[in-house]
């Protein structure tokens, strides 16, 4: 079936194009018309009103309700604009992780249209041993996709390079004090570091100075660290950048609205912050433009940036 979403203003990393429309088939994108283009032939027309048609969000650290929770929240985040996402754990106790673990392979197995897309874990908090055997474990239980973890602590070189080979993303909390660690950790397969807007000083420094290192930072706090964001969007590549929202009472269209207020760039490079970086750091390759080949997974946002449709 082929679906046309006609009067959209396209919002796609380095795009921002109006009176345009998209033509779905089969859940993917196969072309987006200019409004000098002629339309091509169609099952469906959705008539997008002029407001913004972008690529759905992706929280790589959604921090999300325990237990019968969890589906009702997944539900909830779609609605609110948020395609895709890891599910956050930052429990100390292993019993407490594998119970958590669990739930979330469960609602991964139930998981409905209507609700966000279950990527995996992200093992968070920073998460508190280097022992890869009980990664092992939890990865018997559930897809663990990140692990954000202490990379002072003894054995977090090798901890790293075995993660980087399960295909796990090794992620450096923002608490680590010594520079040259960082950059060890760098050459061990570290590539993101994680609540950046809050992150000591060295993390801020390598952060910025090492073209290797993602930034991972909550956006809803980018009123109260404006210097360090504005800053971080001049020094480091639109491409290095992964938007999260740490208040519960925050979406992340309000959010991005705040970004665009503290950094005044446009939507369509703020854009990129909010699906495409996440999905690439996961090697993830189809998900967060509106291109042909990638999927369609699309969102409607109005002037003020609230969510009004997902599709």
């Amino acid at each position: 079936m082929k679906t046309l979403y006609t009067n959209a203003r396209i919002l796609s990393p380095g795009v921002d194009l109006p009176n345009a429309s998209v033509l779905v088939e089969e859940g993917v994108v196969v072309q987006v018309y200019p409004p000098s283009m002629a339309l091509p032939p169609f099952d469906e027309a959705i008539d997008c009103d002029g407001h913004c048609l972008a690529p759905g969000f992706f929280d790589i650290h959604a921090c999300l309700p325990k237990g019968k929770d969890l589906p009702k929240s997944l539900i909830q985040m779609k609605k609110a604009g948020v395609m895709n996402c890891l599910v956050a754990i930052e429990e100390p106790d292993y019993d407490a992780v594998a119970q958590l673990c669990k739930e979330t392979a469960a609602a991964m197995e139930k998981a409905k249209c209507y609700a966000t897309h279950v990527f995996g874990v992200h093992l968070a908090g920073p998460y508190k041993n280097t022992d890869f055997l009980e990664v092992k474990a939890l990865q018997q239980i559930c897809v663990i996709r990140k692990v954000t973890f202490d990379v002072e602590l003894p054995g977090a070189m090798d901890f790293s390079q075995k993660l980087r080979k399960e295909g796990i993303v090794p992620c450096c909390g923002g608490c680590c004090s010594d520079y040259e660690i960082l950059e060890e950790a760098l050459q061990n397969g570290v590539r993101d570091i994680g609540g950046f807007e809050s992150a000591g000083l060295p993390a801020v420094l390598a952060g910025l100075g090492e073209d290797g290192y993602s930034l991972e930072f909550a956006a809803d706090k980018a009123e109260e660290n404006a210097p360090l964001i504005r800053f971080m969007f001049k020094t480091k590549g639109l491409d290095r950048l992964m938007m999260t929202v740490g208040a519960a009472d925050v979406s992340f269209g309000d959010a991005l609205k705040g970004l665009a207020a503290v950094t005044g760039l446009p939507l369509k490079d703020l854009i990129r912050t909010t699906s495409l970086n996440q999905a690439v750091s996961l090697g993830i390759h189809d998900i967060g433009r509106i291109e042909p080949g990638y999927k369609a997974e699309f969102i409607l946002l109005d002037d003020e940036l609230n969510v009004v449709k997902t599709f």
